[in-house]
């Protein structure tokens, strides 16, 4: 019987209720490219992050059925304990030398990745700068290695100075931060970031969980874009979104490769990805490499932004095909959320703890598979709520 723990627990619940802030899952009953059905009703879906639209292209699924008929539905063990299949093996020199590095890791997840590699790094000896809007991931991986964190304000370079100035005298520093913020749409300022941390002497970690697909040379993301692949130590790139598949990969150099392999705790003791999925990644980084569908998801995702804020919509400092629609509270994001869905357009609320307090709003991410009458009425619709509830 779950006793007492079913009243404190009833309680945690309602006050999240309380405060508009109570989640629920969506039962999905069908997906078609750019469509969703729910409750037998149609939408166009625009929360998910699919960016390039490979998640159900067929070559795609076909690669990865081959890959899966060859080696099997599953790998059975980690790594360490069962060997590691050569698919996975040459996708990962792939993923290395897309990012200019000696090697790459795969992982199972971004999450499982940042984690895995921050908390393996650091220890409570270690000072990790942290920007205040970076993943939960991150912040997992820090509580988790127990080290000093110093937050700084977000893209705020002079206060990140200001933190590397007081821990001078420590001899374990490392900077970590997003590239493309996944609420915000916007870059970090990786440029100055990258100088800081040479000046300083710390480790420099790049989440290109938003960016990897669409930004930079070859669509390596941000580090790519500015060409700081030698100054970024740690490259993490998520394979969840623009590659429509699942898992996560680290590019860095031989000896730190050679440390996440005997430390860091969640590449060790998980079970490896599946041969389908390492079938599917391939596929989806030659469609990457050679179909520049990343140039026109940000084109689509600049003329929108635009188009918002020339008519009075804050949509942040929104930079990617992730675009904000920031109302503040949370029971206007909700509103705005069931308006959109009256409309037949799909697009998360997102409230705190995902957002500071007061910063709620409607998240929208453009995608390769909407078209411009998508966007025309996604504009329209937004545009003329704001001008009535905001």
């Amino acid at each position: 019987m779950i006793g007492k723990w079913g009243d404190i627990l009833a309680k945690k619940l309602n006050e999240k209720k309380n405060r508009d802030n109570y989640r629920a899952l969506n039962s999905i009953d069908k997906t078609e490219g750019k469509y969703i059905e729910i409750n037998n009703k149609k939408y166009i879906n625009f929360s998910n992050n699919d960016y390039l639209g490979l998640t159900k292209e067929l070559s795609v699924i076909s690669a990865g059925n081959a890959e899966a008929l060859k080696w099997g539905a599953g790998t059975g063990a980690s790594r360490l304990v069962s060997g590691t299949f050569t698919n996975v093996s040459n996708l990962e020199k792939k993923f290395a030398g897309w990012n200019k590095k000696a090697r790459a890791l795969m992982f199972n997840s971004g999450y499982n990745a940042n984690i895995g590699i921050v908390s393996a790094l650091a220890d409570e000896k270690t000072v990790v700068f942290c920007d205040k809007l970076n993943h939960a991931s991150i912040y997992d991986g820090i509580f988790l290695s127990k080290a000093k964190i110093e937050r700084y304000p977000h893209k705020d370079v002079e206060f990140l100075e200001k933190l590397l100035i007081k821990n001078r005298d420590v001899e374990k520093k490392i900077i970590i931060t997003d590239s493309v913020f996944s609420m915000e749409g916007d870059i970090a300022p990786l440029i100055e970031i990258a100088e800081l941390s040479q000046k300083y002497e710390t480790l420099l970690i790049a989440d290109e969980a938003h960016s990897a697909g669409l930004f930079g040379n070859d669509y390596a993301g941000i580090t790519s874009m500015y060409n700081l692949q030698d100054k970024v130590d740690v490259i993490i790139g998520t394979l969840g979104k623009s590659f429509g598949a699942f898992g996560a990969f680290a590019a860095c150099d031989e000896i730190l490769y050679d440390y996440f392999i005997n430390s860091c705790r969640s590449f060790i003791f998980t079970t490896s990805l599946p041969p389908f999925i390492i079938g599917a990644l391939n596929r989806s980084y030659e469609i990457i490499l050679t179909e520049n569908r990343g140039k026109e998801v940000l084109l689509k995702a600049e003329n929108f932004a635009a188009l918002l804020k020339e008519n009075g919509v804050d949509v942040g400092a929104s930079r990617s095909q992730i675009v904000p629609i920031i109302v503040k509270s949370n029971s206007k994001s909700i509103e705005l959320m069931n308006f959109l869905k009256e409309k037949g357009i799909y697009a998360p609320s997102i409230r705190p703890p995902t957002v500071p307090p007061n910063a709620s709003r409607v998240r929208i991410s453009i995608t390769y598979l909407h078209t411009d009458e998508d966007i025309s009425k996604l504009s329209r619709e937004i545009i003329n709520w704001s001008k009535k509830n905001v």
